[in-house]
């Protein structure tokens, strides 16, 4: 039973493959690493491989306090899936000059083949580039290179060519390029996405190792699969659901590799003491201590496992947490991700009168609705920052800032907002967003901003 036991762990282990675990160095691929001037947006333009449809590819990165918001345009973009085999979607990645590759999401190609996604990456100079893979979460990208970005032409832009190769080199597909393809299927494509998810998680038996997520991944493509037939439910579901299902798949997928490379270096260990112990001759007492030892081990390495595993999750969901919360917060006013956390700006020519401190009505307005969502994350502090041009004395400015910063943490008190979650701050004109020396540089100075910590 053991020799069976761990015959089927070898097995599944191939599934590791669609996580980044084995790399192989195929032929390099020369891309263009950009420096991207700080502040300013640069657009971006790619060059299509011989593996690619016939479709064009653009889009547009802003650098801003170690952040990178990248912005990426499709039109005529077959779907992945026409190569076959295991490929399933399109992946876009950020390739840094010394060979480390990171996925920044799915290009979530439909049936009308065009479309916007929007990315974020914690770097400053890196290449784009756009693969086709099996699921979105994989950690390597596979050789299926379609677009690469070419080098930048905005001003203060640094360019760098460096050579790529750490490819996976294992992704099974029926064709090596789909430049002349065309997606005729009349199922939506994420219909047929989940079906190959599904696929994918059976094959490796996913479900051994992680119940809950592939068996809910099963029901929702019965789901998705019964509406399409028109058994029941809406038609014009399919998509949604089908998409739901995907990330069910992906999720029970990881999630039993994680346990299964946890088995295996349990194995590993267990079977290094074992050796151990048969070269030596040992007294009963040395037996008893190296028993306890292998226990202590193999305890140790499962405790480190299980909390690496909590720990990516714990990451996770801090992750939708804040993409939940900045996309809440982005409907009340302009919101943005940046090293301080989540910082929402008020413009200070909608909350106040000129020179004033006295909170307009349609602010009151705009405050209230950012009350109802504060009150969901009672365990966040606050930091309110006023801000002011550079028009008129260092100490007017000061004080005025001041006063419009604490305007605002009064009201926000007043909508029930706890006091001690509140800082309010008045920085004067000592942190520009823009010039002086225009009106309308001036308007965006006056500004107040709230500061949420991730």
């Amino acid at each position: 039973m053991r020799t069976k036991a761990m015959a089927g762990i070898r097995t599944i282990l191939v599934a590791t493959v669609l996580f980044g675990a084995a790399i192989a160095n195929a032929a390099g691929t020369t891309l263009n690493a950009v420096l991207y001037p700080e502040g300013q947006k640069a657009d971006v333009k790619f060059q299509t491989t011989d593996r690619a449809p016939k479709s064009v590819l653009s889009g547009s990165v802003q650098s801003k306090q170690g952040q990178s918001q990248i912005t990426i345009n499709w039109s005529k973009l077959q779907p992945a899936l026409l190569f076959g085999g295991d490929v399933n979607c399109w992946v876009l990645w950020g390739v840094t000059p010394d060979g480390a590759a990171y996925n920044l999401g799915e290009l979530p190609v439909r049936q009308n083949m065009s479309g916007t996604a929007n990315f974020s990456g914690a770097y400053m100079q890196f290449a784009l580039m756009v693969t086709a893979e099996p699921l979105p979460i994989v950690r390597r990208p596979s050789d299926l290179v379609a677009f690469i970005s070419m080098p930048s032409t905005a001003k203060a832009a640094k360019n760098t060519p460096f050579e790529f190769g750490a490819y996976r080199m294992e992704t099974k597909r029926s064709t090596e390029s789909i430049a002349d393809s065309v997606y005729k299927n009349k199922a939506p494509v994420e219909l047929l996405q989940a079906r190959k998810a599904v696929e994918l998680m059976d094959r490796y038996q996913a479900e051994k190792y992680a119940a809950t997520p592939a068996q809910d991944a099963k029901a929702s493509l019965t789901q998705a699969e019964d509406a399409f037939a028109g058994k029941s439910g809406k038609k014009g579901d399919v998509p949604q659901i089908s998409t739901r299902t995907v990330a069910l798949a992906s999720e029970a997928l990881r999630s039993a590799i994680m346990k299964i490379e946890a088995q295996k270096s349990q194995d590993a260990e267990a079977q290094r003491l074992a050796a151990l112990t048969q070269s030596k001759a040992e007294t009963e007492a040395e037996r008893a201590a190296r028993a306890k030892t292998e226990a202590d081990l193999a305890k140790t390495q499962a405790e480190k496992v299980q909390i690496e595993a909590d720990r990516a999750q714990i990451q996770r969901d801090r992750d939708m947490l804040a993409q939940q919360l900045s996309g809440a917060l982005g409907k009340v006013s302009a919101t943005e991700r940046t090293g301080r956390g989540l910082v929402m700006t008020l413009a200070g020519g909608i909350l106040f009168p000129s020179g004033k401190a006295t909170l307009k009505p349609d602010a009151k307005v705009s405050l209230a609705k950012l009350s109802g969502i504060l009150l969901m994350i009672p365990n966040k502090g606050l930091q309110i920052e006023g801000h002011t041009d550079a028009t008129g004395a260092d100490a007017t400015n000061n004080r005025l800032s001041l006063e419009r910063a604490t305007a605002v943490k009064e009201f926000l008190k007043s909508q029930g907002v706890d006091e001690s979650r509140l800082t309010a701050t008045g920085l004067g004109s000592t942190k520009p967003v823009a010039p002086n020396d225009t009106a309308d540089g001036r308007a965006k100075n006056r500004r107040v901003e709230i500061v949420i910590p991730e």
